[in-house]
């Protein structure tokens, strides 16, 4: 009974989560989510970085959650200046709100937006996608 209960809880859990692969998460952000190409090699970095491009990494100690480790500070349900979505939207496989956060953030903070980025982003981050075909 245990190992069935076991069972179902990790299929629940990859139900709702995604684990990107580096070039696969390149592809998407610049075909589907229209992220412009120069700044792809560092949302690999900070995907990378922040989650391990797990979907629903969250750190709660540091307050950050997501494939782009949203900051919990201002961005997750602040409607005035935030993204105005809890900050479990951020830890599930749709990344689409995510992705609209993210931009929201860049937008208001550049990459600043997020400490992992000057901890291990800053600079060319071009050989992060370099083998890439998109």
């Amino acid at each position: 009974m245990l190992f069935n209960l076991t069972i179902l809880i990790t299929v629940l859990v990859i139900a709702y989560s995604k684990i990107y692969e580096r070039c696969d998460l390149a592809k998407d952000l610049l075909h589907v989510h229209h992220i412009p190409s120069e700044q792809i090699p560092t949302w690999i970095c900070i995907a990378s970085h922040g989650s391990n491009f797990d979907t629903r990494d969250e750190k709660n100690v540091t307050g950050e959650y997501g494939l782009f480790q949203i900051p919990r500070k201002i961005w997750c349900g602040n409607v005035t200046i935030g993204c105005n979505a809890l900050c479990s939207n951020f830890t599930d496989d749709e990344i689409e709100d995510d992705v609209e956060c993210v931009k929201k953030i860049y937008k208001n903070s550049g990459f600043g937006g997020w400490n992992i980025y000057y901890q291990h982003c800053k600079g060319n981050q071009e050989n992060l996608i370099k083998d890439c075909h998109f």
